[in-house]
């Protein structure tokens, strides 16, 4: 039977569909705007349909036939204004693909949750797990709201006999990240839009090796089990560190204070809709955003690439895409490095 992937013209959910693909098995990827022109996503056994995850009828004709999916569908939003979308795309149509896929029977989802929804630990503490009590309810973005809502319905379809296995992907880089979902400091760095590095860290995961942990929890996975695959735990200045390498720059040494940037980003958050830095994503600079993925490794066996490998191939892609130029993008189009940085103190 087929597999059914939301979100297949995303950053993560493409690398899932190009990983599915390569197998042979028949895939079905929805779609809300027909079948994409996206060379990248021209692949052989692909059926793509159109449908939208808050159209309940067009979600039902979409799930006919398929015994399992990869609901990587969703919308990353942080403004303010995008408050209605994100929670319509995000929690309810979330909820009405668990429901169809309880309803016709479907034999696993594997559900593309967020660390944000989940929990952090405290600043200086060992990294988070999957046990981490959820403290994030101070955190305005609609997004994390969002989230946080869909994951506790997640919970319930488990409760109600829906064998959902959710994966928790770290900040993801690599080639493909067509919109910028979560590459904008990566790209700000090489067009000379930071000053300097950030104080904190997070946990940075390769998109390929990201999307290869999703075909493990299908796999592999425990029923109703979650998932951390955070990837790399590291300081936004070892993150700096690595792409000045790559680039041939100088490290950045300034290190920048929060407080201004929770004002600028106020600030920005009034004057454009998709800016580099707004009020939500100043929030979540205050935490240091580690986990520990014990459990990955124990039951799917994770492994995650060199970082340096990541970036060197994100640089080079989005050089070919037009993104950054040659010249901003310095050595970063050649091999990568191979090391990855470990954490240092900030």
């Amino acid at each position: 039977m087929a597999v059914l992937i939301t979100g297949a013209t995303g950053f993560i959910g493409g690398a899932v569909l190009r990983q599915t693909a390569a197998t042979g098995q028949p895939v079905r990827a929805l779609t809300r705007g027909g079948v994409p022109d996206d060379p990248a996503l021209a692949l052989p056994g692909v059926a793509w349909v159109t449908g939208d995850l808050r159209d309940r009828a067009a979600l039902r004709a979409a799930l006919a036939g398929c015994d399992a999916v990869y609901h990587c569908g969703g919308f990353i939003g942080t403004h303010p204004s995008e408050r209605d979308a994100v929670r319509a795309i995000n929690l309810d149509g979330t909820v009405n693909l668990f429901e169809l896929a309880l309803e016709l029977g479907v034999r696993r989802v594997v559900y593309t949750g967020s660390i944000f929804a989940l929990g952090v630990g405290a600043n200086g503490a060992p990294p988070a797990d999957e046990s981490v009590a959820y403290n994030l309810a101070h955190l305005r973005s609609p997004y994390v709201q969002a989230k946080r809502a869909a994951e506790l319905a997640a919970r319930d379809y488990v409760a109600r006999g829906l064998d959902i296995v959710t994966v928790y992907p770290g900040f993801c880089a690599g080639p493909g990240d067509r919109h910028l979902t979560s590459s904008r400091l990566i790209v700000a760095y090489l067009r000379h839009q930071l000053p300097g590095y950030l104080p904190g860290g997070l946990c940075q995961i390769d998109v390929r090796d990201a999307a290869q942990a999703h075909v493990l929890a299908m796999q592999r996975g425990r029923a109703g089990a979650r998932y951390l695959v955070p990837g790399h735990n590291v300081t936004y200045r070892a993150v700096f560190d690595l792409l000045a390498r790559l680039t041939g720059r100088t490290p950045p040494r300034l290190r920048l204070p929060l407080a201004p940037l929770d004002l600028a980003g106020a600030a920005l958050e009034r004057l454009t809709r998709h800016p580099l830095l707004d009020a939500g994503v100043a929030e979540l600079l205050h935490h240091v955003w580690w986990y520990d993925d014990h459990l990955a490794r124990t039951d799917l066996g994770v492994t995650y690439r060199p970082l340096a490998a990541t970036f060197a191939d994100a640089i080079a892609w989005f050089v070919a895409q037009g993104v950054v130029t040659a010249r901003q993008a310095g050595n970063g189009a050649i091999p990568a490095l191979d090391a990855t940085p470990a954490p240092t103190a900030d």
